[in-house]
């Protein structure tokens, strides 16, 4: 049974109602004749104070901007008797704006005139908020979408582009996301280098629900490559069913340039360009794990330059990088596309000979030599730099794999040894590792550690061969020799341990050692027998280029008293041909602090008598070789009536090394040398015997 609806009713519905029911005349004002409870909600005035305008009227409370159209449209309304629906903007009491949906009718009366517009208001400022929340987010995705400077993909499962923005094609080279996704109708077949990419793809997002940094190389639409990264995911609908897959796109080239020039400067040397040490180790190991399958063969050879320092010394570092890399150059022309050529360091490359499939010992070996002499041979070209000829040799080692070793290291270090004995056998040549050459080395490094105790435990000693004066024939000084007396062994000679000492930079502290035990001992004996006798020290190659070498000289001097004029430097001659300015300008300096200077093994070495009247020096010594044998090679007087006539045009002393008989004693004294050494007068003697000689020197 339906119940009428009462007025109280009535008017509880009208007071729950979300808004505000409302009656207003079709004026200026919108002069309000009926307001319902919800005006003060909606509006923060009371019904009465709006009503027939008592305080404000609605049309004031509409913002300005908005007024002429609520107008406009509920004028249309009137006209054409419709209801309307419409969104404006009111000013609450409190200040604050509201946005309210009108919904209302234009009422007439029986004459067709209208009476009033009546209909509801609702505040809908928090439906607005999050519409234009939404708004705002669709156009920021939609802006992030279009502008990213990655390319921002949608593509089906089936392997095509749903959607796309500008970036994206950009990278793959297409003028309009259109022509992408036109162009582009199998990503499998037309994008991926290597088709199988798309399928890893596939399979990553079905392990993992997404992708990350996915690498890859792509085309362009111009047939060009690139590298990309890719990062996407999976995207389902509502019933579970994947829709497509989205994801980013970043165009990656520059950085795969940069990684690849990186790892290319890590792995070469910035020289020359080849492979570096680190490289050259990758390689060997990689195939003495090839070999231990298949039972072949490797080589490791070792070329050094020969003499190379002389020539960087002499011609400068521009020119000896030059000749490096020409040499680099040569030894990559001149090997098999199958070898592998590296520099290690400094003058040193290394090749990595490979494939070699014969077993017998002999024809393996002859192999290995039929590429080694190739090599040299090359060398036997000079080399153009700067419009001038270079003629430069090489020594070579060599090491085999299994035979010589199984390890890189042991492969390494053999094909070393190897170098190193070429090298001691004159250079311009190529051994192969035996053991007779790794025990050699072996005793180089015994020999090397004891000379390392033997500094400690003060094992050297001195002995001093006399410089007799032709005029007396007495002593008038000294060359200070070194002599190594182990404790607990034999004395060890000379020739066998200074090439060690240098060879290690040892002799620097040894002869640092020699230097100031000779000045020491000359000073004593000077100030015991009153004399003023000469000492001679020889200075080793590795001593003279020192920095300190300068500073250590005064010290021995300063330490032990010995007057600067007292000590002669005996100095190989061929010191001068790395670098003659620099030679002039050491032994000036030397002279400087006041000490005599003598050129040893003079006419043996490298020769310049185009500078030789630049040198300060004091005295010249004539190499034995020409003493020696001046009875049974008459040509040696010759040479050495030249010698000796200029060092006197020079105004220097001569001095002859070597006199053992009384014939060249009295031939040098005829041709005008001022001193000798040799066993005719004395051979080296210990300190002792020295003393005593200059005892008997000084009494008789």
């Amino acid at each position: 049974m339906q119940k009428d609806l009462t007025l109280n009713d009535f008017n509880l519905l009208l007071d729950n109602f979300n808004g505000m029911i409302y009656q207003c005349l079709f004026d200026e004002h919108w002069t309000m004749v009926f307001l319902s409870e919800g005006c003060y909600k909606l509006t923060g005035y009371l019904p009465r104070q709006l009503l027939n305008n008592n305080l404000i009227s609605y049309s004031d409370l509409i913002v300005e901007e908005h007024r002429e159209h609520v107008y406009q449209v509920n004028s249309q309304a009137v006209t054409s008797n419709q209801s309307f629906d419409l969104e404006y903007l009111i000013k609450h009491a409190n200040g604050q704006l509201v946005w309210v949906n009108e919904h209302s009718v234009p009422v007439y009366d029986e004459a067709g005139n209208i009476k009033y517009i009546q209909g509801y208001i609702q505040d809908i400022t928090q439906s607005k908020a999050a519409e234009k929340l939404l708004r705002d987010t669709e156009m920021r995705y939609r802006s992030i979408f279009e502008n990213s400077i990655d390319g921002i993909f949608q593509t089906s499962p089936e392997g095509r582009y749903i959607a796309v923005n500008q970036s994206l094609a950009d990278i793959y080279g297409y003028s309009s996301c259109e022509t992408l996704i036109q162009g582009m109708q199998d990503i499998e077949g037309q994008l991926y280098v290597e088709h199988s990419r798309r399928e890893q793809f596939i399979q990553e997002m079905d392990l993992h629900g997404s992708v990350t940094d996915f690498e890859s190389q792509v085309y362009r639409k111009d047939k060009s490559i690139i590298w990309i990264s890719e990062s996407a995911r999976k995207v389902y609908d509502d019933s579970g069913s994947l829709i497509y897959y989205e994801g980013a796109v970043r165009d990656i080239t520059e950085r795969k340039r940069v990684e690849d020039e990186v790892e290319f400067h890590a792995m070469h040397d910035g020289l020359t360009g080849l492979p570096n040490r680190y490289y050259f180790n990758q390689e060997l190991q990689q195939g003495i794990d090839r070999c231990r399958l298949t039972h072949a063969k490797l080589a490791v050879v070792f070329v050094g330059i020969d003499h190379f320092r002389l020539i960087n010394d002499s011609m400068g570092l521009e020119v000896g990088d030059q000749l490096l890399i020409a040499m680099g150059k040569r030894i990559s022309e001149n090997i098999r596309a199958v070898d592998f050529v590296a520099r290690l360091s400094g003058d040193e490359f290394a090749i990595l000979l490979a494939n070699v499939d014969h077993v017998e010992d002999i024809r393996y070996l002859d192999d290995f030599e039929v590429n080694i002499q190739r090599i040299m041979s090359a060398f036997s070209l000079p080399f153009v730099i700067n419009n001038l000829d270079y003629v430069v040799s090489c020594s070579i080692g060599m090491s085999v794999y299994p035979h010589h070793g199984e390890t890189a290291s042991k492969l390494l270090k053999r094909s070393d040894i190897a170098l190193q004995e070429a090298k001691r056998a004159g250079r311009k040549t190529y051994k192969i590792y035996n053991q007779l050459l790794g025990k050699a080395q072996d005793d180089r490094l015994l020999m090397e550690y004891n000379l390392r105790l033997a500094i400690e435990k003060n094992e050297f000693l001195l002995h001093y061969q006399p410089k007799v004066s032709f005029d007396t024939n007495k002593a008038v000084g000294a060359e200070a020799l070194i002599r190594w007396q182990p404790k607990d062994g034999p004395m060890v000679p000379p020739l066998s341990f200074i090439e060690i000492a240098e060879h290690s930079g040892l002799i620097v502290s040894i002869g640092a050692w020699v230097l100031k035990e000779a000045c020491r001992k000359t000073h004593e004996w000077n100030t015991r027998f009153g004399i003023r006798n000469t000492i001679a020290v020889n200075v080793s190659h590795v001593q003279f280029r020192q920095e300190g070498f300068l500073a250590s000289v005064e010290a021995a001097l300063m330490e032990t008293g010995l007057p600067p004029s007292l000590l002669e430097l005996e100095i190989t001659e061929s010191l001068a041909a790395s670098d003659v300015e620099t030679f002039i300008e050491k032994l000036h300096l030397l002279k400087s602090i006041g000490v005599s200077l003598a050129i040893d093994d003079f006419g043996t070495g490298y020769s310049s008598l185009t500078y030789l009247k630049d040198f300060p020096i004091d005295s010249l010594k004539i190499d034995q070789a020409f003493v020696r044998k001046l009875e049974k090679e008459p040509a040696n007087a010759a040479i050495l009536k030249a010698i000796v006539v200029l060092g006197q045009s020079l105004n220097m002393k001569v001095v002859a090394e070597g006199v053992e008989t009384e014939y060249q004693k009295a031939y040098l004294r005829a041709l005008g040398c001022d001193l000798y050494q040799g066993f005719l007068f004395s051979k080296p003697v210990s300190e002792q015997a020295y003393e005593q000689l200059l005892a008997d020197n000084n009494i008789s």
